[in-house]
């Protein structure tokens, strides 16, 4: 069995023993050392700041977002791919299978 180690909660100063994996993470990270009373009451109170944050983020207009884009279309997807394969004409079966994610990446990013 692999000897314990003793650490100090961050919160309220009680001694913890670890052992193993868990020892040497203490080890590494001895300002996020919790006793277990102590990681419960962060652990709750964390879970409620964590889901107000995201829902204040999510508020956002939607056509907004959707108007700022130039709309897609498939001439933006063949004039990609021709300029891919002109510019690796001297070595296109080496990059052959990644011309369909370059291609999509230039349409994106373009249409930005």
């Amino acid at each position: 069995m692999a000897d314990t180690e003793k650490f100090t909660c961050i919160d309220c100063g009680k001694e913890v023993e670890y052992e193993g994996g868990l020892a040497g993470w203490a080890k590494k990270n001895p300002d996020k050392v919790r006793c277990k009373e102590c990681f419960d009451k962060h652990k709750s109170g964390y879970a409620k700041k964590d889901t107000t944050s995201t829902t204040a983020k999510k508020s956002y207009s939607k056509t907004t977002e959707a108007s700022s884009k130039k709309p897609i279309d498939a001439k933006m997807f063949k004039q990609a791919f021709d300029e891919l394969r002109a510019e690796f004409a001297d070595d296109l079966d080496s990059v052959k299978d990644y011309l369909g994610g370059w291609t999509s990446t230039l349409v994106i990013n373009r249409s930005k």
